[in-house]
């Protein structure tokens, strides 16, 4: 079972990973939507808030890919949870940052996104580990 499990974790951070971008991708769908008829050309908006709009979604997905990436690493990870957690922030960066200059998007506030959201999800989910630490075991007694 603990080879299965560590089997699991390169697939969960590429479900994170392509969780944030369907994320971004639909996001910018609804943007596209809210242009106005005439600052529509083909399949991009002209609109002056559309660009500053484009990186906020980007920045969003990547966050969102970044939280996921830790959580399910740390979730689904047998052991040594914090180094795993480390890797899978800097995989989901990584892959953002391919993705992000593929799509020719400017990198720093995605990837500040993407670094908060792989923050969160190790500060979460490593407050809810020390919080379970501390609960008592079933049938310890209180004084150890």
């Amino acid at each position: 079972m603990r080879f299965v499990r560590w089997l699991l974790v390169l697939p969960a951070i590429a479900v994170s990973i392509a969780v944030g971008v369907l994320l971004s991708f639909t996001l910018l769908g609804v943007a596209l939507r809210g242009c106005p008829a005439g600052s529509r050309e083909a399949a991009a908006c002209a609109a002056s808030w559309f660009p500053q709009a484009e990186v906020a979604i980007d920045a969003l997905g990547s966050a969102v890919a970044g939280f996921l990436g830790v959580a399910l690493a740390m979730a689904i990870a047998p052991a040594h949870r914090r180094a795993v957690a480390v890797i899978a922030a800097f995989c989901v960066l990584a892959a953002a940052s391919a993705i992000l200059v593929l799509l020719a998007v400017p990198l720093p506030l995605p990837l500040l996104g993407g670094a908060a959201g792989s923050a969160l999800g190790f500060a979460v989910l490593r407050r809810r580990a020390m919080v379970g630490a501390m609960r008592p075991r079933p049938g310890a007694s209180p004084d150890r």
